[in-house]
């Protein structure tokens, strides 16, 4: 039973028996057969098989505000079985070798953490937030939230991963015996703070709010051809001065996000990062009549400086976005 990195790669392997001359591998996902593979395999040789991306096509993530552990997460069962005949032909040797309840997540690995990163490592695995923690400190956490707003944390305890509610005025909360996330509550009273969800390096929804100055710019495509705009009657040719000649058609408009973070402490710089290499994001907004969306962006700021104190004093980014859609319905 393993946690398996979908966006890292994760390698299944075990030694070949004597008399081994190829191996497959069967691969279930959610109790569905999804994969076979088959190759050549040698006697006492490890056979290696790479899986995570092609589990991770059936990896699906929908946010609607409220996040649980089934949202973010598949389950993989993997059964390795040796053949004395090429392309699993022949006899079975031994007996077939299952690995089963693995759970996948949309989670990566740096190269400094090694082959097969298993998260939350190298945080606690009996009881963790599946945040970034501290700066240098392991078992310490902080979220900073505006005042009189809710929301939810990961967690993970005894194996299985979960998500735990705080409401607008909790300061803390703890799961298991003593691991506590403190909730600093941040003053606006300038700005209307914009809060932005984004899938982690642990694979989890991560609240992230961005308390000053928000900018919204509209972007516009478009293609066009030479029109024909001649009328004749008789000997008389003219055409209408009120249509044009250069048509435009295919108008395309997407919306760009600039926020401005407010002030956070060196020790959430990982937090930005983290959502600098996130591949889903999205924003909470209201519509037109007044009830709330989550909807999908794309982060357009690739360059990220980490800002210290000791450089910078105090350390605010500002993270631009751009719409993970046209603006104009074209969803036919």
């Amino acid at each position: 039973m393993a946690r398996i990195a979908l966006r890292s790669p994760y390698f299944f392997t075990r030694t070949a028996p004597a008399s081994s001359a190829s191996v497959k591998l069967e691969i279930s996902i959610e109790n569905v057969l999804r994969y076979t593979l088959v190759k050549s395999a040698t006697a006492s040789q490890t056979s290696t098989f790479e899986i995570s991306e092609l589990c991770r096509d059936y990896l699906t993530i929908d946010y609607d505000g409220t996040p649980t552990a089934g949202d973010t997460e598949i389950d993989i069962d993997l059964t390795i079985t040796f053949y004395d005949g090429a392309n699993a032909t022949g006899s079975v040797i031994g007996s077939p070798i299952t690995d089963s309840n693995n759970t996948g997540f949309d989670s990566y690995g740096y190269f400094s953490e090694g082959a097969n990163y298993e998260p939350p490592y190298p945080l606690s695995s009996a009881a963790s937030w599946l945040i970034a923690p501290k700066l240098g400190v392991n078992n310490d956490w902080e979220i900073f939230v505006p005042e009189n707003k809710s929301g939810y944390l990961p967690y993970i305890l005894n194996g299985n991963v979960a998500y735990q509610s705080y409401s607008g005025t909790d300061t803390s909360v703890t799961i298991g015996v003593g691991v506590t996330c403190t909730i600093t509550r941040t003053p606006c009273s300038k700005y209307d703070p914009q809060r932005i969800t984004f899938i982690n390096k642990y694979g989890q929804f991560q609240d992230l709010w961005f308390l000053l100055k928000k900018t919204l710019t509209t972007e516009t495509t478009k293609e066009t051809y030479q029109g024909i705009n001649l009328t004749s009657s008789g000997s008389s040719t003219t055409y209408d001065t009120t249509k044009p000649t250069k048509v435009v058609y295919n108008k395309e408009a997407k919306e760009r996000i600039i926020l401005n973070s407010g002030y956070y402490p060196e020790g959430y710089n990982a937090v930005f990062e983290q959502l600098l290499e996130s591949e889903q994001i999205w924003i909470q907004s209201l519509n037109a009549v007044g009830t709330t969306q989550y909807l999908p962006l794309n982060v357009i700021t690739s360059n990220f400086q980490k800002k210290t104190k000791l450089n910078d004093r105090l350390i605010d980014y500002t993270i631009e976005f751009e719409e993970a859609y046209d603006k104009i319905n074209n969803i036919r």
